[in-house]
């Protein structure tokens, strides 16, 4: 499969082939490939936020994005549960 960033070369020297690694994104028919546009990626190794489940979509407010929240709301209740 291939993963497609826009203006983020980066992205791709980010990817290490050794690790495992989870991917959501709209999935497409580009040049007869399978292929993702800016998919999230995380490590399969750390529990995942935006990836590998179901996940809660939450009204966005101007300059905090769902991920954030996701990533926050993670954070409060690792503390809260220990």
């Amino acid at each position: 499969m291939r993963l497609i960033w826009f203006n983020q070369p980066y992205r791709a020297s980010s990817i290490d082939t050794e690790n495992i690694y989870y991917v959501s994104g709209d999935f497409g028919l580009n040049k007869q490939r399978f292929s993702m546009i800016n998919p999230s990626v995380e490590l399969a190794s750390s529990f995942p936020v935006n990836t590998a489940r179901i996940i809660p979509v939450y009204s966005e407010t101007k300059g905090i994005k769902s991920t954030k929240i996701r990533q926050i709301l993670k954070t409060i209740l690792s503390v809260l549960i220990y």
